[in-house]
């Protein structure tokens, strides 16, 4: 269930209330944070590297103060290394997330001038039914059209759902460009190489994750007092790609690419190709006591 906005009042998801636009430029300082970090690790880093090396080649006699104290320097750069890495990874993490909330922040505003009818007809043609909205809890935010709180939660969607069209997209484009390298020289079959797991990597990893996001915030949308994730209801299969074409080619054929829990089955890869990747039907999958 949601968080308790206040004493007394009924649980909301936090995307409700949220500001992508604020929580961007949170996500924005933290990658700028981290990226001073690395920076200033770099700078210790080799500096410690350096007092190390330039002792050792000075020929100095070593004492045991300060034996003990380029060892510790020198173990120190282990931490550093490790922090390096951290640091880097934090920051391209938070530079991702403040790029999709500014895209959500956007599409919000595509949708800003929406009516409750408006509302009401992308719900009934997503598969969804406005007249078991918990309409009580949406008027702690719009009291006379609690319909359009909702609108976060819709243009969360609509980002998900482009996201995995574009990725799809660019995913065949992969496809279509391997087909042009069919010489048997090193250069074609690297390129073909290149391609085709690029290919995958965007449909696998890309597109497939954004359409099952966008399934689940429809169930969110349908219920906007529940917080969930996908990884709530399943999780993935991970294989790489010689597991993944030996799994799908000779026997005990094997393409499940989700797990859901609770001993509610699975989804395979072809399962999901088959609808296109369109989160209406996958929605039917991941929930199919709410189906209509």
């Amino acid at each position: 269930m949601g968080a308790i906005t206040a004493a007394g009042k009924i649980p909301l998801n936090h995307y409700l209330t949220e500001n992508p636009e604020k929580t961007a430029s949170k996500y924005r300082c933290k990658a700028f944070a981290l990226n001073v970090l690395e920076k200033i690790s770099w700078v210790a880093l080799i500096a410690i590297m350096a007092v190390v090396l330039a002792v050792s080649y000075s020929g100095v006699t070593m004492t045991g103060t300060l034996s003990l104290a380029l060892v510790a320097m020198a173990f120190s750069t282990i931490f550093f290394a490790w922090g390096l890495s951290k640091f880097r990874i934090g920051a391209n993490y938070c530079a991702k997330e403040a790029e999709k909330e500014r895209l959500i922040a956007a599409e919000l505003k595509k949708i800003g001038k929406w009516t409750e009818e408006s509302i009401k007809e992308f719900m009934t043609a997503e598969g969804l039914d406005p007249n078991r909205l918990p309409l009580d809890a949406l008027r702690q935010i719009h009291r006379d059209k609690p319909l359009l709180a909702l609108l976060p939660l819709i243009a969360r969607y609509n980002y998900f759902k482009q996201r995995a069209k574009e990725q799809e997209g660019t995913s065949i484009a992969c496809f279509t460009e391997r087909e042009q390298f069919l010489g048997l020289s090193d250069q074609d079959r690297s390129l073909r190489k290149k391609a085709g797991e690029l290919g995958r990597h965007l449909h696998m990893y890309e597109a497939i994750p954004a359409a099952l996001d966008a399934a689940v915030m429809l169930r969110i949308i349908q219920d906007p007092t529940r917080e969930l994730s996908l990884s709530d209801i399943a999780k993935y299969v991970a294989k790489d790609s010689v597991e993944q074409a030996l799994d799908e080619r000779y026997p005990p054929i094997n393409d499940t690419y989700l797990i859901l829990h609770n001993n509610r089955g699975s989804l395979t890869l072809k399962e999901i190709e088959a609808v296109h990747l369109a989160p209406k039907e996958l929605y039917s999958k991941l929930f199919p006591q709410l189906a209509p």
